[in-house]
């Protein structure tokens, strides 16, 4: 019977089912050795993944950053604003600031007629001979640094100050002089107009910088 059964096996036979072996060996042997250390780094695109095959468990907890996410998808991560709280006490008063560089600066009032003190320094008298004529005489120590003998030597700086103005609608002008014409020496001289005319009822600021 084995002589019967040896006569029906030829090589192509065997050959074919070596083949089968073989090849159901090789899968197996694959399937049990391929892992992560195997897949060069960059091989595996986008591509070969398919969609929804990496969920929110396969991600590593804390990997992802902002940078990594649409704008959309930050923008729906951003809250609407709170509402506003309310205001805190009031801060201590800080130091006094260092002085200013100019060497002097007034506000002239017109009615009456004066310095405002709080915003004045390097000024000792005031006198206003006729209408829109103004002469403010320094203190010494302004007068050592901005005069020559009778005359300034400093340009000074006014403007109208309309807060204490009246009848802003008009053509108001302060005129800084840049000497001593009408005034007595050793003083500034400044001049100030309504709609073109000399006019007392203009309030200004002068600097000496």
């Amino acid at each position: 019977m084995l002589s019967r059964i040896k006569t029906h096996v030829n090589p192509a036979s065997v050959l074919a089912l070596v083949a089968l072996f073989v090849a159901l060996g090789g899968v197996s042997y694959a399937a049990a050795t391929i892992h992560g250390k195997n897949i060069k780094n960059g091989t595996i695109t986008t591509k070969k993944l398919k969609n929804g095959t990496v969920t929110n468990a396969k991600v590593k907890k804390g990997s992802l950053k902002a940078n990594r996410l649409s704008p959309g998808a930050r923008a729906a991560l951003k809250g609407d604003a709170g509402p506003q709280g309310a205001a805190g006490p009031q801060g201590p008063q800080g130091p006094q600031g260092a002085p200013g560089t100019a060497v002097a600066y007034a506000q002239v009032n017109d009615n009456p007629l004066g310095f405002v003190a709080q915003r004045t320094s390097g000024f000792a008298g005031l006198t206003r001979p006729s209408a829109g004529l103004y002469c403010l005489a320094p203190t010494a120590s302004v007068a050592d640094v901005a005069f020559d003998g009778a005359q300034p030597t400093r340009p000074t700086v006014a403007s109208v100050e309309y807060g204490n103005t009246g009848t802003q609608t008009d053509t108001l002008i302060v005129e800084p002089r840049g000497g001593t014409f009408t005034c007595p020496g050793g003083t500034f001289e400044v001049r100030t107009y309504r709609n073109g005319a000399l006019a007392s009822d203009v309030a200004f600021t002068l600097i000496v910088p």
